[in-house]
Formats: C-alpha cells, structure tokens, sequence
C-alpha cells in the first residue's frame, strides 16, 4: 500500500484484526473487542509509518524495453508497407482472401520486373521465367482466379523476399 495515506493503512488493519477477532469468537473463545480495535489502530499506524519511511529499493538491472526502431514494415518502400499493413490487419471480418493477396503479391511482382528488368508493362508474368522460381510464377499466374492457392505464413514469407530481391 505505498502512496497510500494513513485512513487506508488503519483501515487495512483495522480489517486485519476485526478478522482475527472473528475467528477467536468462532472457535469459541471469550474475547474483548477494545484490546483488538486498539492493536489494530496501532498496527495500522506503524505500518503507514514504516511504509513511508522506508526507501523501496530500485530494481536492479531491468531497463523498460525499447520498441524497435526500424520495423520491417517502415524500412520498406511504400509498396511493400502497404501489402504488409494489409497482410497485418487481415480478419475474417474485413474480407480479407486468398485472392486478394494473390492479386497484390501479383500487382506487386509485376511493377517491380518492369521497373527493373525492362520487362512489356501488359504481361510482364508471362516473361518472367528465369526471373522467378517456378512455384511463386505460377502462384502469381493463378491472380485474378478463383484458382488461387492458400499459403503458408513461411511460404508467404519466401514469397516475399523473393519479390523484394527483383
């Protein structure tokens, strides 16, 4: 009960001793409230005032955890975060699917082989064989189906990585 005020440590104690005085008079006993009230009241006051006065000792060698300071999610470019911030709120609720992720993971694969391999904006899938392992190309061929695949958290993972790394 530290920063509490004296009312609450008498009170506390009070309670303590009431109890006791309770348990004697059950278990058959001949006791005198006053004696009880007293030790109470004076139980109370010395534990306000050791309370008080004695220094609690800091905690030795626990530090408060510190937050990352560059999460995955804002080391990325904005595209990245953004399939990863949709990734991170996907809830049954949300309408969140299978082919959703396929036709962002998609999206996404495709703007980068343009963007750095030079690849024809209409189709860059369809010419990226060497560029991509062959279970990720057909992953994202399935885009835009109902034929799209559910995946893994670590598969989903590599998926990723490999479509950062184009």
């Amino acid at each position: 009960m530290n920063g509490r005020g004296p009312v609450a440590h008498l009170l506390a104690a009070e309670a303590i001793a009431l109890a006791i005085l309770v348990v004697f008079t059950v278990a058959g006993f001949d006791v005198s409230v006053w004696p009880w009230l007293l030790f109470g009241a004076l139980g109370g006051a010395a534990w306000w005032v050791v309370g008080t006065r004695v220094p609690t000792a800091p905690a030795v060698g626990w530090r408060p955890p510190r937050a990352d300071p560059a999460p995955m999610r804002f080391a990325a470019d904005l595209q990245t975060r953004r399939t990863v911030t949709m990734i991170d709120d996907a809830q049954p609720a949300k309408g969140f699917t299978a082919v959703a992720l396929t036709d962002a993971l998609a999206d996404r694969a495709a703007a980068r082989l343009v963007r750095h391999h030079g690849l024809p904006a209409d189709d860059p899938l369809a010419q990226a064989e060497g560029l991509l392992s062959p279970q990720l190309l057909d992953y994202l061929r399935r885009a835009g189906t109902d034929r799209t695949r559910t995946v893994s958290p670590r598969t989903l993972r590599l998926y990723l990585k490999e479509i950062e790394a184009l």
